[in-house]
């Protein structure tokens, strides 16, 4: 009887063991077999699959008379909407009949954008016209794409003046013509004033047939510590000349106060305020107060 139920529990533990065996053979034909031609689908797929196409927008600002600021912004169609290509390289170059040359590659920002600031130094002529190119060599979801902008010279002078009390902005645009600066007439110039993150428009005038237009500019305008405020004149998006800015600094804003007064209470200095300072007193009274009275009814208990 004995050897009976040995060969039993000997049976028994043989037929588990194969099980286990077939199931962990199954298993790892499962696992393994099907990665191969899974993963030959994919590389597949990712070889069919069509990249978005992508759009540049550039332009061109003439700046102060000796710089051009090139920006290009990248978007692509994704998913039925225009998203912005961001972290990806911007490649600047300049060409021509007689010049074909890089000028510069920009990182853009998280709106797709690339800005590269080029003095006239480095082109090929200081007097144009100039011919600038941006190109985006395209990732494993989005297409290469590029654009180009041609613009001729102009000029810009900007002045600043208070007459008769009144902060006056004084502009006049034209065009370079044989030694010698033809007027731009009818031409719409705009004042802005140079802020943190961006630029604040505050007044905007037609030119007269002189090339010229005058502007006031308000006195409440928060400066910096000596109320210095940056005002920019700007001819934007002219045909053959793209935008043409020029910017003065004058003291006629508001000084900031980068200190806070030693005596004055806020939420932003050493001192609070007094009726923050009074609630904080009493709930830490009354806090403090409850475990007192507990440590108190706690030795009365022990005592009795």
């Amino acid at each position: 009887m004995k050897n009976s139920n040995m060969s039993v529990s000997y049976f028994t533990s043989a037929t588990s063991l194969l099980k286990r065996m077939r199931l962990l053979f199954l298993w790892s034909i499962c696992i393994f077999l099907p990665q191969s031609p899974l993963s030959s689908q994919d590389k597949n797929n990712e070889d069919t699959l069509e990249k978005a196409a992508s759009k540049i927008i550039f332009s061109a600002t003439q700046s102060d008379g000796n710089t051009i600021l090139l920006r290009a912004q990248v978007k692509a169609r994704i998913n039925g909407s225009n998203e912005a290509v961001d972290y990806e390289t911007m490649t600047f170059s300049e060409f021509g009949e007689n010049v074909s040359k890089p000028i510069g590659a920009v990182l853009t920002n998280d709106k797709g954008v690339a800005v590269l600031s080029v003095p006239l130094s480095n082109l090929s002529t200081q007097n144009g016209p100039w011919s600038f190119k941006a190109a985006f060599e395209g990732n494993k979801k989005i297409e290469e794409g590029e654009a180009d902008v041609s613009l001729h010279k102009a000029e810009i002078m900007i002045n600043g003046e208070e007459i008769d009390s009144l902060l006056t902005i004084t502009i006049k645009l034209g065009v370079p013509d044989k030694g010698e600066v033809a007027p731009m007439a009818n031409t719409e110039i705009v004042l802005y004033v140079q802020r943190y993150f961006s630029k604040l428009k505050i007044g905007e005038g037609i030119t007269d047939e002189n090339g010229e237009v005058t502007i006031e500019c308000p006195r409440n305008l928060h400066g910096d510590g000596e109320g210095n405020i940056m005002l920019i004149g700007q001819a934007e998006d002219l045909e053959d000349f793209g935008t043409v800015s020029a910017s003065v600094t004058k003291a006629w804003g508001v000084p900031s106060q980068s200190k806070v007064s030693k005596n004055a209470r806020a939420l932003w200095s050493h001192a609070p305020p007094l009726w923050m300072l009074v609630v904080f007193v009493i709930l830490m009274t009354v806090v403090w107060g409850h475990y007192f009275v507990i440590i108190y009814k706690l030795l009365k208990l022990r005592k009795q």
